[in-house]
């Protein structure tokens, strides 16, 4: 006797439950465009908000009325299903777009890392990088091994954790980098970046700064009203008086860089997690337009006519490469 097709039996086992349980076939067949929009604009995915967010407050609406000749335990359940599955599956696709956007930065990190660091060896030079909040050294680690051999770099891994240096030391034994060219070319520094006594008297030492996906923590707890009223604003006041920690930062890396130094900073526009990452587990992310990424440079005394604003494939991850 021939084995069935496990498939085709799910399949069939499903399309019985719902012909039985014809309220679920309904919630079901709400998911259906959306499915399809998907399939058709993998691009796009985010776009799809609005369409869940009609179908949110819309379905349960619609089909409370359907289940009132049910059981009262199968209508709660059913109300539940439809109210959670539309923000985690919009939750769910934002994450994957997101993806897309860290690895577009990564590989940006590595490619303006590699751009600069040529120039420096036709003149013979060798370039020093800080790379703020650095972590595990994850994507400043993978951008050195880009580099082309004869590209001379000395890095400062600084963070205010001196564990992440032996996370550091690990992941970089893992891809391959012996120990004596880790030692050689990541030095740790152990520092609070926001501290007032951070890069004092380094004037004009650094060729480049990376601080990538840092600033987004950085001045995130808004206490006042008046201030969580502010959080969004673009004024140029307001942006002062809601990111001093930043602004102040933003100044002494352009007082640290060399002539012609480069900084370069990561930022996250707006986006359908926010909600989920305050409200459910509490983790307050500063989310920040472009305009008022333009004001704290301004504030800290960039020239703009130096900044370049590159946004990634979805939107959500921006870079701006400032010069100095």
């Amino acid at each position: 006797m021939s084995m069935s097709n496990p498939v085709t039996a799910v399949h069939s086992r499903f399309s019985q439950f719902l012909a039985v349980h014809p309220d679920i076939g309904r919630l079901v067949a709400d998911l259906s465009p959306v499915f399809a929009y998907v399939r058709s604009n993998p691009e796009a995915a985010e776009s799809i908000v609005p369409m869940y967010k009609r179908w949110i407050f819309a379905s349960p609406i619609r089909h409370f009325a359907l289940l009132q000749a049910r059981p009262l335990w199968q209508r709660v359940l059913l109300m539940a299903f439809g109210m959670t599955l539309g923000p985690l599956w919009t939750l769910f696709l934002h994450q994957m777009a997101n993806i897309r956007d860290v690895r577009w930065r990564a590989h940006m990190v590595s490619a303006i890392l590699k751009d600069e660091a040529s120039k420096r060896q036709a003149r013979s030079q060798t370039m020093t990088v800080d790379v703020l909040g650095s972590g595990s050294g994850l994507y400043v680690i993978d951008a050195y091994r880009r580099l082309p051999s004869n590209c001379r770099t000395q890095f400062g891994l600084i963070d205010h954790l001196p564990e992440t240096y032996d996370l550091a030391r690990q992941y970089a034994k893992t891809t391959g980098l012996d120990v004596t060219t880790f030692n050689s070319t990541f030095q740790q520094h152990c520092a609070d970046i926001t501290a007032l006594e951070f890069y004092a008297n380094q004037a004009g030492t650094r060729d480049m700064v990376l601080m990538i996906g840092v600033g987004d923590h950085i001045d995130k707890v808004i206490k006042s009203r008046v201030l969580r009223a502010l959080k969004g604003s673009e004024h140029p006041q307001d942006v002062a008086s809601t990111n001093p920690d930043m602004i102040r930062l933003m100044s002494k890396i352009k007082s640290t860089l060399k002539p012609g130094g480069v900084f370069v900073y990561s930022f996250v526009q707006a986006n359908v997690e926010d909600a989920y990452l305050e409200k459910v587990i509490r983790w307050r992310h500063r989310y920040r337009t472009r305009t008022m990424v333009e004001q704290m440079f301004a504030a800290a005394g960039w020239d703009s006519d130096q900044i370049e604003y590159v946004a990634g494939p979805t939107g959500v991850q921006h870079i701006a490469i400032a010069r100095a």
